[in-house]
């Protein structure tokens, strides 16, 4: 078993014991575990933040095509 299959697995175990944990639950991580069947796989209780790989077509356009005046890296304070 790799160290992918390991984490899925151990968050499969853990999410199980959540279950009167109240709603929405969310996990967040970096890319390593980033693909469709491995979403797929622990999305069934669970909603994700991911970051996705830069080498997926759609993030290329995405980090090519926004525009940088458009981007609020720190928002103001009301």
């Amino acid at each position: 078993m790799n160290m992918v299959e390991m984490t899925i697995e151990s968050i499969k175990v853990f999410t199980d014991n959540l279950v009167s944990m109240p709603s929405p639950r969310y996990w967040i991580d970096g890319n390593a575990l980033y693909s469709v069947e491995n979403i797929k796989e622990l999305s069934e209780n669970m909603s994700w933040l991911i970051r996705a790989p830069k080498t997926i077509k759609e993030v290329k356009d995405l980090i090519n095509n926004v525009l940088p005046e458009k981007i609020d890296y720190f928002p103001k304070k009301t």
